[in-house]
């Protein structure tokens, strides 16, 4: 079992043997605390697909120019099909990316400076239309594996800078409980509520 993270152990200790904690808005907004503050990753209760990916992206209303809470998000993946697009498509230069990335192994990440991203201006991306792949897919940061049904499937990863993200996240997993036999862990883990009484049953 992965080990929690600080944010996590603060809801925990919190919020734990909470009923419905799905209910609570002092819960999401402590949640929302914690985690756009210890950039925990997020399991969401879905598959990672195109058609999944695309629901999240569409839900997410972002306004543009007041956050820019994911651009300071830390080191983002960038590719050569991103820097040709940005080179191609907008007045940066090949130089200025290469002092803008970094390089650890075989991956490279935009650096990010104190103000965040280098291509954010006033909470603005400034290469919105040619931002990287992982710009684009954010608040989704990953695909993990896990045993569904008998088969192994993709399940979606998100962060949550903002309550914009956090609007989404809550709708998913509000929309996964809503069958009765499962309940809300304090890290937005989702458990059947058999496992749930059966753990407490084996502490008594």
């Amino acid at each position: 079992m992965a080990q929690l993270t600080q944010a996590e152990q603060n809801l925990f200790a919190k919020y734990w043997g909470s009923p419905e904690l799905e209910k609570s808005e002092e819960f999401w907004n402590d949640a929302l605390k914690e985690f756009s503050r210890d950039g925990t990753r997020i399991h969401l209760p879905i598959q990672y697909n195109p058609q999944t990916a695309r629901k999240v992206l569409e839900d997410l209303e972002c306004p543009s120019g007041e956050c820019g809470k994911c651009c300071r998000q830390g080191a983002v993946p960038i590719f050569l099909g991103d820097i040709k697009r940005i080179c191609e498509n907008t007045n940066y230069t090949a130089e200025y990316i290469k002092e803008a990335v970094i390089h650890k192994g075989d991956k490279a990440y935009i650096r990010q400076i104190d103000s965040g991203c280098p291509f954010l201006g006033l909470n603005v991306c400034t290469i919105y239309k040619y931002r990287p792949d992982a710009c684009y897919l954010f608040p989704i940061v990953a695909s993990e594996k896990i045993r569904a049904g008998g088969n192994m499937v993709g399940q979606m990863v998100v962060k949550i800078p903002c309550q914009q993200v956090m609007a989404v996240v809550r709708k998913i997993i509000t929309g996964a409980l809503e069958s009765g036999d499962k309940m809300l862990l304090p890290n937005l883990v989702i458990i059947n509520k058999e496992e749930h009484n059966g753990a407490n049953s084996s502490r008594n």
